[in-house]
């Protein structure tokens, strides 16, 4: 699963621009939620369509909510983005 939004990582990155980017890498993995307004919701319009192999990715494991799905590409994009992606699961 967190293979795959590594593989989507240079679509996730045009959703910001490099202000925004900045600001979301000093934000503290705690206070990304606030990230799932804007940036999720494109998240989910763009890359969480029924149809979409990262969309299936996680209904595979039990994700069915768009919105829980979404802050969890934030936080792990964040991760990844911030050099700390080893920490997460590999599915």
């Amino acid at each position: 699963m967190y293979k795959n939004i590594k593989k989507n990582i240079p679509k996730i990155e045009k959703y910001l621009t490099e202000a925004d980017l900045a600001e979301f890498l000093n934000t503290p993995q705690g206070d990304l939620k606030k990230y799932n307004v804007g940036f999720g919701t494109m998240i989910r319009l763009k890359l969480l369509t029924p149809k979409s192999a990262l969309f299936k990715k996680f209904s595979q494991y039990g994700f069915n909510d768009k919105d829980e799905i979404s802050l969890e590409i934030i936080k792990e994009f964040h991760k990844c983005k911030d050099g700390d992606a080893g920490d997460s699961p590999q599915k």
